[in-house]
């Protein structure tokens, strides 16, 4: 099956997730050793006559087996929950020639741990379910819609064999796709850019078809829907605590020896301390949300690749189905991205990731004549950011074990177990220095996305009524802008109040305040007022002066006026009264004689030393944490006053486009999306984007 071009990808020159980290930092990464040979033995209860009804039933004019053999199919540390077999099998048929067939049979571990588990939640008939009795449906579809695919490899159910050996029915048994050249890529390297895209599309399939299936067949059983653990959302608790306790236990331990550690090492406490209560409704299918069955483990040994001669790829085929779920997608995105990926990729090109995803899902909804509503893309990232503390499981509980090297001691007992061995085995995963080099840059970038704490939906809080403001009295301009309408002296009261020596204003003069092109509204100018002091010495005053050049089309002076002399002094006050001195804007001031214009009178800060940014060069990183900080500042001030006060006029509901100015900015974007397609032209690769612009404007 062949690969979509991918049309736009990250530029080589993306900065990692920390562009200014020194190169003296970076971990180096050491290469696999050899695989480590898996001692565990083959169970003595499996034999060749489970196997004659299978063969009877799939090949062809089957007689009899002529030889049987069944060997651990994967090295240490490949595979923990499961004992992955090989079973290769000589069939003799009628006609006495020899056909070598060749299964892959997945076998539950015989220890309490996994007996224990099995009583709660038996995901080999989870995976037999949707191995025997989903995929093959899903393949039907596309076929109807005139599209081959294949998701995963054919599976098959003992019956027999089951009458004389119960154990089977705690095994999966699967077809070979060895035979067909499909392979595990290295686990330590992760997957190249092509290859995820690959995984995407193949999971966009996947995740399309149980869609669309459910939407015509209505819900799917309960395994499915609740995953493996059911409804008994306790139940699931109970044993996710078991399995995660002691692994937490040593991570935390752990994190704190990583670069910045001490700065996620309280977060990812709380994180775990919150998580029994918001683990499993995170993974629930919300009604009002798009919703797939997940893989619910799709990390790169679960994934199977072939490659032409040459070493092309040609195809990928999903395995290990024991944790499937009916949620939301970003459930497998997250896990897929975050385990799975070259770590050189996993960070800077996970929205294009989103994206392509994304593309490929819409395409095969569409393909299968989906009914219901498509997601958007944005409706996608957003699931992500709600959804994204999800990403910190797989994190700590499976790429450690994806970049740990193979060693004897990765067993299912030492995974989840509290005992000495098992310590120490979580010790070798969570001081790997490939791990730490992956987790140094994961654990910053979860943290600059919000995604260490747990979402929790807001709740309202009820704040005790207020009574509006009313707006300041202004008076339009009935003419154009002439400062024959104010004078120096006008200054005199303003700046005796600042000026304890103030003896008379000497003269004044204005100026334009902004240069051409960096003001397109009112119009700004700068006063210079010359006051002489009683020491006959004369001082300079700088103000802005703000003046209303047209309120026809919606008049924003009065708002304006409010915050510079009511706002902006309460929240600064706040501050205060804290104990923090924050300057958050200009001081204003107003004339006591009555102007017909609308105006703001400033400050002008330049007196102060501060200076316009290049507007056309933008802000470098240092100046926009500046930025970024003031307005957080503004923000928490103003929810502060909000619950002191109460709420806010309505007229604050609103921004600058209202009622009364809706039809002048339809106007004015009609106008630009016209400029835009005259000038589309001579933007780079504008084609991909053109037509959403054109439907945003």
């Amino acid at each position: 099956m062949g690969l979509s071009n991918s049309k736009k990808k990250p530029e080589a020159s993306i900065a990692p997730v920390n562009a200014t980290q020194s190169e003296t930092n970076v971990t180096t990464v050491p290469k696999a050793p050899p695989v480590a040979v898996n001692a565990t033995p083959v169970p003595n209860w499996i034999n060749e006559s489970q196997f004659v009804e299978i063969l009877t039933q799939n090949v062809p004019h089957f007689s009899e087996i002529r030889s049987f053999n069944a060997e651990a199919a994967m090295g240490a540390g490949e595979n923990y929950a499961t004992l992955m077999l090989r079973v290769k099998i000589e069939a003799e048929l009628k006609d006495k020639t020899i056909k070598p067939v060749s299964f892959m049979m997945k076998v539950a571990h015989d220890t309490a741990q996994m007996q224990e588990m099995l009583k709660v939640a038996n995901f080999f008939d989870v995976e037999n379910e949707v191995y025997i009795d989903l995929i093959p449906k899903f393949e039907e579809l596309y076929k109807s819609k005139g599209l081959n695919l294949t998701l995963a490899p054919r599976a098959y159910r003992f019956n027999e064999g089951l009458k004389t050996e119960p154990k089977l029915k705690n095994t999966v048994l699967m077809y070979d796709l060895g035979q067909d050249g499909y392979k595990n890529v290295s686990r330590v390297k992760g997957l190249n850019v092509q290859q995820a895209e690959l995984v995407l599309r193949k999971l966009a399939q996947y995740h399309a078809a149980s869609a669309a299936y459910k939407s015509i067949h209505g819900p799917y059983t309960d395994s499915i829907m609740y995953g493996m653990f059911g409804a008994d959302v306790e139940k699931a608790m109970d044993m996710l605590n078991t399995m995660f306790a002691s692994t937490q236990k040593v991570f935390l331990e752990n994190v704190k020896n990583y670069r910045d550690g001490y700065k996620y090492h309280k977060k990812l406490k709380t994180y775990f301390e919150k998580m029994r209560d918001n683990f499993i409704s995170l993974g629930m299918a919300k009604p009002d949300e798009f919703n797939v069955i997940n893989h619910g483990d799709c990390w790169v040994n679960n994934l199977l690749f072939k490659f032409d001669q040459s070493g092309n790829l040609m195809d990928m085929l999903f395995v290990d189905f024991q944790n499937p779920r009916y949620a939301h997608p970003a459930t497998d995105l997250l896990y897929f991205i975050m385990t799975s990926v070259d770590i050189s990729y996993k960070l800077t090109y996970f929205d294009y990731f989103i994206k392509y995803y994304h593309d490929q899902l819409v395409e095969h909804l569409k393909l299968l004549d989906y009914k219901e509503r498509v997601p958007k893309l944005v409706e996608l990232q957003i699931e992500t950011y709600k959804y994204g503390s999800w990403a910190i499981m797989p994190c700590y509980m499976v790429l450690p074990v994806v970049l740990l090297d193979p060693t004897e001691s990765a067993t299912f007992e030492n995974f989840l177990g509290d005992t000495e061995a098992a310590v120490d085995f979580k010790q070798k995963m969570y001081t790997n220095k490939r791990y730490q080099h992956c987790m140094e840059q994961i654990l910053q970038w979860l943290d600059n996305r919000g995604l260490l704490e747990i979402y929790e939906p807001p709740r309202a809080l009820p704040v005790a009524a207020a009574p509006s403001i009313g707006p300041v009295e202004q008076t339009k301009s009935q003419s154009d802008l002439d400062l024959d309408w104010l004078n120096s002296q006008d200054f005199a009261e303003l700046i005796v109040a600042q000026e304890p020596q103030f003896e008379k204003i000497v003269g004044g003069a204005s100026t334009t305040a902004t240069k051409p092109g960096d003001n397109y509204g009112d119009t700004l100018l700068k006063v210079n007022i010359e006051v002489q002091l009683k020491d006959k010495s004369t001082k300079n005053y700088d103000f802005v002066l703000k003046v209303q050049a047209d309120s026809s089309i919606a008049n924003y002076f009065p708002k304006e006026l409010e915050v510079y002399g009511k706002y902006v002094p309460a929240f600064e006050q706040l501050y205060t009264e804290a104990g923090y001195s924050i300057r958050l804007s200009p001081r204003s001031y107003r004339f006591n004689k009555a102007i017909k214009h609308n105006y703001l009178l400033m400050e002008d800060l330049r007196r102060i030393d501060f200076e316009m940014a290049d507007r056309r060069q933008g802000l470098d990183l240092d100046h926009t944490k500046s930025v970024l900080k003031k307005i957080a500042q503004w923000h928490a001030a103003s929810l502060k006053y909000k619950e002191l006060n109460g709420p806010y006029p309505s007229k604050y509901n609103d921004g600058k486009i209202c009622e009364n100015s809706r039809q002048f900015f339809q106007k004015l974007y009609e106008s630009i999306g016209e400029g835009f397609v005259r000038m589309k032209h001579n933007f780079k690769g504008v084609e991909e984007y053109a037509h959403k612009l054109l439907l945003a404007l």
